[in-house]
């Protein structure tokens, strides 16, 4: 009767280690990748979790947008079409922000850039002042101008930006495509110093030299008298990048 029960229990006991190590591969899965969402922040008890933007707020999908300030058309005076060497104007490399990893793991942060306003339009962002649109655009008549006013494509095509990155702050830099990932590492994984980005942009003003000189000039009259911003958006996400630290 004992070696029965003996019998009994051995086989009880195995079935519950076999539904133990079952149960622990079901548990297992459930320990995802640490991935930022709208809440902004993620914590678990073997590896904090933070990615720090440049206005200091801790978010997984951060926006925000960068004005330039005092830019303006070369002053250069042209009498004649030049498409080889186009007036240009710019904002040198601005200061953007920073992006810190301050979590524990590595994170790989995607950085995109795009235009808020959508329609198809390039990623810059033109704003004009207050009840001001655009017209049908300006033209040439035999060496008149006409037109009443810049077209959309006309203002927008006016402007590019470019975007760089650095480890540090006035480094060299790198330019930054749309879509771009970096890794910045955590406390716990290593080299430190690759935890931070810092962020440059360019805002370039380029005449239309490709029309005649007075359909040009009046292109960059009317936005200097109607263009209150130029600027884009950048979306940013971070992922954990590492299993465990030091990892």
């Amino acid at each position: 009767m004992k070696t029965k029960k003996m019998r009994i229990f051995s086989k009880l006991f195995a079935a519950l280690v076999v539904l133990t190590l079952i149960s622990c591969c079901f548990m297992g899965t459930t320990f995802a990748r640490y991935l930022s969402t709208t809440t902004g922040t993620a914590s678990v008890t073997v590896a904090e979790w933070g990615i720090t933007f440049a206005d200091g707020t801790t978010t997984s999908n951060k926006e925000f947008e960068v004005d330039f300030g005092g830019l303006s058309p070369d002053m250069t005076e042209r009498t004649t079409i030049d498409t080889s060497s186009k007036r240009t104007h710019s904002t040198g490399k601005v200061l953007v922000g920073t992006i810190q990893n301050t979590g524990d793991v590595t994170a790989v942060v995607t950085i995109n850039y795009e235009n808020a306003n959508g329609e198809g339009l390039p990623y810059e962002v033109v704003t004009l002042k207050k009840d001001k649109n655009y017209a049908a655009g300006y033209g040439d008549n035999a060496g008149a101008l006409t037109g009443d006013g810049a077209s959309m494509y006309q203002v927008y095509s006016l402007f590019s930006i470019e975007l760089y990155y650095g480890y540090y702050e006035n480094a060299s830099t790198t330019p930054l495509a749309s879509g771009q990932q970096v890794s910045l590492a955590g406390d716990n994984d290593g080299d430190n110093n690759n935890s931070k980005i810092w962020i440059y942009a360019e805002c370039v003003w380029t005449t239309h030299d490709e029309l005649q000189p007075w359909v040009a000039d009046a292109i960059d009259t009317w936005a200097g008298e109607n263009v209150t911003k130029v600027g884009y958006t950048l979306n940013i996400t971070a992922a954990q990048a590492s299993e465990a630290p030091r990892a």
